[in-house]
Order: structure tokens, then sequence, then C-alpha cells
């Protein structure tokens, strides 16, 4: 039968192999691969010596010290997750201004060259048969060019 202690220590290789194996493939970035790394050396220091987690449950007064390791681990997690969960708000307030910035400069070069009138546009007609025995005409989009009023049909 295989121990508990070989078995963590095992789960921990294959993490720290898999992760360096993301790393080297460009699929995870560095600065997350840090994080991962250090949670997979913390399995393997536990998995080869768990009296570590015995030891740290005593000195803190924890009557059942494994626990300690559970919530210890759903504690990393939850930080884990607001760390994600600020870089995800920050990445979306950079690209919301990116797109503000970049409606601004469309703005002007519209203001420059005039604005695209719908002779100036190509008709797109992208006819595709109709499986559900619809008429095919009946499934389009309508523009307005607003300085002809004239209305331009974008069928599928």
């Amino acid at each position: 039968m295989i121990s508990y202690q070989t078995t963590s220590a095992a789960l921990g290789l294959l993490v720290a192999i898999s992760i360096l194996l993301l790393v080297r493939r460009d699929h995870l970035h560095s600065r997350h691969a840090v994080w991962w790394i250090v949670i997979a050396a913390a399995v393997i220091v536990f998995g080869f010596f768990p009296r570590i987690i015995d030891w740290l449950g005593e000195a803190l007064g924890v009557a059942y010290p494994p626990v300690l390791a559970l919530v210890g681990g759903i504690a990393l997690l939850l930080i884990k997750v607001l760390l994600q969960d600020l870089e995800n708000t920050r990445q979306e307030r950079q690209i919301r201004r990116l797109a503000q910035r970049l409606a601004i400069y469309e703005e002007g070069a519209t203001k420059r060259r005039g604005p695209i009138h719908c002779r100036q546009a190509r008709a797109i007609n992208l006819k595709k048969e109709s499986s559900s025995g619809l008429d095919p005409d009946s499934r389009c989009l309508s523009f307005v060019c607003w300085s002809c009023k004239m209305v331009i049909y974008v069928r599928w």
C-alpha cells in the first residue's frame, strides 16, 4: 500500500513539472507560474515531511492538525481568486480606456475625411440556404445611411 506521504510528494512533483512545461510552452505567464511553483513546492515539502503540519497544528492549538492544511489551502485559493479579480478589473479598465481613445480617434478621422456615404459602402449579400424552410430573404439586417436616408440591407 502506498502511503499518503509518497502520494502527496508525487503529486507535488507532477504539479511542478506541469507548471514548468506550461511556462516553457508559453501557455502560462511567469508571473502566475511563480505562485503555482510555490504551491507545488509546499505540497512536496509537506508530502515528504508530514510532521511539519502536525507540529504547526500543535503550535497553533488546532485539535486536528490535518484541518490546518485544508484551511490554509482554501485561504490561499481565496487570495489567488482575489488577485485574479483585481487583475481582471485592471485589464477591463485598460480595455475600456483604449476603446474610448479609439472612438475619439475614429471620430476625428471621420471629421477630417467626411462620413462614409452609402454609395461608397459595398452591399454585402451572404446567401445561405435556409434549412428550416423559411425564406432566406427574411433574415437580414438593415442599416440606414443618415446622410441620404437610404436603407442598406445585409442578408445571410
